[in-house]
């Protein structure tokens, strides 16, 4: 069963919180515990909207992830996606617009690998074009 709710905190407020509310759908927050992570599924529906109410997703020519290390080598697989290692950082992925300024960040300390990876395939423009001087 999918439920739909309201959103009722503010896209500045769910981006604080790891969420992006134009694109979260809340049939996403009703898989959060099967991943052992009921305690995000109350604020995730706080940011969620229906699933009927589809909203054009922005893309983004590049992403960065900022962690303190990674254990997987999956990254590598995504030309205009690339790791910054920053000491002591909690992980955020950031999306820069085609001028290389930062658009977004989010805060990704409580996804799991395939929670990015869904992420980086809903906002990375894969296209062949984008140049890897990014």
């Amino acid at each position: 069963m999918v439920s739909s709710a309201v959103s009722e905190f503010s896209a500045e407020k769910c981006r604080e919180l790891g969420f992006n509310k134009a694109n979260l759908f809340c049939s996403s927050c009703e898989k959060l515990n099967h991943f052992n992570l009921t305690e995000l599924e109350a604020p995730c529906k706080e940011c969620c909207q229906g699933d009927t109410d589809l909203v054009e997703t922005k893309k983004y020519p590049k992403a960065v992830l900022e962690v303190s290390f990674v254990k997987s080598e999956r990254a590598r697989g995504i030309p205009n996606f690339s790791v910054k290692y920053v000491r002591g950082a909690d992980p955020i992925i950031k999306l820069y617009d085609e001028e290389n300024r930062l658009q977004e960040t989010y805060a990704v300390d409580k996804w799991n690998t395939d929670s990015v990876d869904e992420f980086l395939n809903t906002v990375l423009l894969m296209d062949d074009s984008i140049s890897n001087e990014l």
